[in-house]
């Protein structure tokens, strides 16, 4: 595990998502404030920045004005110079809105 390194960060996301019966499909931008900088065998070097976001996911549950959905998320982070090889997240998750 040499060259792994876990942060506290925060995300916020700013996302469309289109609704095909459960199933759904989206787009927006976010924030990080904090993105890896540098390649893995290289001293560690973390930047706030934007990030373009893309997500697709499945609501597995439905109330009156309550949804649950699990979902992928990949973020790209918008930084000139920043190899989106070495940059970018992929997050897998759970989310309730109400």
């Amino acid at each position: 595990m040499a060259g792994w390194a876990f942060k506290n960060h925060f995300l916020s996301n700013l996302v469309l998502n289109y609704h095909i019966s459960d199933f759904f499909i989206g787009a927006g931008v976010g924030y990080s404030s904090k993105v890896r900088l540098s390649n893995p065998k290289d001293p560690v070097e973390w930047k706030a920045c934007f990030n373009v976001i893309g997500n697709i996911g499945y609501d597995v549950y439905k109330a009156f004005n309550k949804k649950g959905s699990i979902f992928a998320e990949v973020r790209l982070p918008v930084l000139k110079g920043l190899p989106i090889k070495s940059a970018h997240e992929i997050l897998l998750g759970f989310r309730f809105l109400f």
